[in-house]
């Protein structure tokens, strides 16, 4: 499947691991460019040894805002406290996601 086709569809992978519940979508939310919108704040992070991207706190809230189902607001509370923690202690709130 090409770029287009994978941008143009809204495709959620749901994964369980050891370490708790991974979503990866390919096509979030609010960014009708797809993943190429979430490039510019990502973070290149490695885990065991695998270089993954992370999209940034901000559009990680914006997709869920954009989404607007009840999981999404419920998750919301969680992330903007976790947002304010962050610039409370004075870190960019454009720093992966880590809960």
């Amino acid at each position: 499947m090409d770029s287009l086709s994978i941008n143009s569809v809204s495709i959620v992978v749901s994964l369980s691991t050891r370490f708790g519940d991974l979503k990866l979508a390919f096509s979030p939310s609010g960014f009708s460019a797809g993943l190429d919108a979430l490039r510019l704040a990502a973070t290149t992070m490695t885990i065991d040894d695998v270089r993954v991207r992370v999209a940034c706190l901000d559009d990680v809230i914006t997709s869920k805002e954009a989404a607007g189902r009840d999981k999404d607001f419920q998750a919301l509370r969680h992330l903007i406290h976790f947002r304010r923690k962050q610039q409370k202690l004075g870190r960019a709130s454009t720093r992966p996601v880590t809960l």
